[in-house]
């Protein structure tokens, strides 16, 4: 094929306005995001609570945190790391929940 190409320039020249023409007319059908449609699927939530033990901030942080975030709707799951004087919790959602929180899962795009 490219002996015949060389032997015949006029239809490689041809084949190379037809590609350059079809690339530029699909040109602005392509799909261009600058950002990715992403949604987070995590929250993390660290509180200092100065001088207290582990046990007094998982009792006075950590079981806070998990009545208030409890309620929420796609939660997939919730960690809570008590050490001396902090807390750090993760929420992590169900991949593909909507963040409205309504109970519908979202398709991947």
């Amino acid at each position: 094929m490219i002996a015949w190409f060389a032997r015949h320039p006029t239809a490689a020249n041809l084949l190379l306005v037809l590609l350059a023409a079809a690339g530029i007319f699909a040109a602005p059908t392509l799909k261009r995001e600058t950002f990715p449609d992403s949604r987070p699927t995590e929250a993390e939530i660290s509180v200092v609570y100065r001088g207290a033990t582990a046990s007094e901030v998982e009792d006075a942080i950590c079981r806070r945190i998990w009545d208030a975030v409890e309620a929420v709707e796609n939660l997939d799951k919730l960690t809570c790391t008590a050490q001396e004087s902090t807390a750090r919790a993760v929420a992590e959602m169900v991949p593909g929940a909507r963040p409205d929180g309504s109970s519908t899962i979202c398709a991947p795009r």
